[in-house]
């Protein structure tokens, strides 16, 4: 990915973040990051997290690849792929590159399906957009779930 953006003298110039993932059958999570911001396990038991996924934007770092992280997931436990647009109306990053902000309201989620979870999150998104001082970017949200909870 990164040699083909080096390479190409359009895409060379674009700036672009990209994440890749799988999830086999048993549950075991692969991820990749480049220049995305983490993804956000909530686990079934109500404990969240940022991913210590990381990687160059791509382009950044030609001839290179990209580590992938693992993670075991459980019945009901979900992934929360988001873009910084999401991100960013939450306030600024903390250590792990997620807003504090945004983790605190994801534990009582934890009882909800998937579809419920990305409502909630997008309500709140939209709330935040509305109060923050800076015009809102493009936002994604992709909540999964794996398994029944």
């Amino acid at each position: 990915l990164s040699d083909a953006v080096s390479d190409d003298d359009f895409l060379d110039g674009t700036l672009l973040t990209c994440q890749s993932f799988h999830i086999d059958r048993g549950g075991l999570l692969r991820v990749s990051s480049a220049g995305h911001p983490p993804p956000l396990l909530l686990t079934r038991a109500g404990s969240a997290e940022a991913l210590p996924v990381r990687g160059p934007l791509p382009g950044m770092a030609a001839h290179e690849g990209y580590r992938q992280h693992h993670t075991q997931l459980t019945a009901g436990d979900k992934v929360i792929f988001a873009t910084d647009g999401f991100f960013d109306v939450f306030g600024p990053p903390a250590e792990n590159n997620a807003p504090a902000a945004l983790l605190a309201l994801l534990p009582p989620l934890a009882v909800t399906d998937a579809v419920q979870t990305a409502q909630s999150l997008w309500q709140s998104f939209e709330a935040a957009a509305c109060q923050a001082a800076h015009g809102a970017d493009d936002a994604t949200l992709i909540v999964l779930q794996y398994g029944e909870a």
